[in-house]
């Protein structure tokens, strides 16, 4: 009986350790200047009950801001609270930032060709649209994965 309750009583408190975060940066501007906050990610592996692979590659179709359009395979990686896609040619590797591009579209044949929105350490993509908005940063629809939200605004009388 005892053992059973220790073995309970481990499993209940090591529950907490999968669920790790790591926090980025990010930046807004307001009426009395700029505010940073630290937005919390959480890491592959903890995205709840998805049963499909946590961070699948994508077929990225990346605009740079010196108008460059880059085609190539990757996942969407994080390093120094940063996130990047990586472009390997032959033995070269490149890391892009969401610093440098204008445009990033992904596409998968789970999830279609989703838009990614450049931010100051990631790329927003949209994974649900209505009357509030969600964002992720991985481009899936997983909304269980969202770490922003937009309200759309409706005017009366237009």
């Amino acid at each position: 009986m005892m053992k059973s309750l220790q073995i309970l009583a481990f499993v209940a408190l090591s529950n907490g350790v999968f669920a790790q975060v790591y926090y980025v940066p990010q930046t807004f501007s307001t009426p009395r200047g700029n505010i940073t906050i630290q937005q919390p990610m959480r890491m592959p592996g903890s995205y709840g009950s998805y049963s499909g692979q946590v961070n699948p590659k994508f077929d990225f179709t990346v605009i740079l801001k010196n108008d460059s359009v880059l085609t190539f395979k990757s996942r969407v990686e994080s390093g120094d609270k940063k996130m990047y896609v990586m472009e390997k040619k032959k033995k070269v590797k490149r890391k892009i930032y969401p610093s440098e591009t204008k445009e990033v579209y992904a596409y998968n044949a789970n999830y279609g060709r989703l838009k990614g929105i450049a931010a100051d350490s990631c790329w927003y993509f949209k994974a649900h649209s209505g009357a509030i908005n969600s964002y992720t940063v991985l481009p899936t629809k997983d909304k269980d994965g969202a770490i922003a939200i937009h309200c759309a605004r409706s005017v009366a009388g237009s």
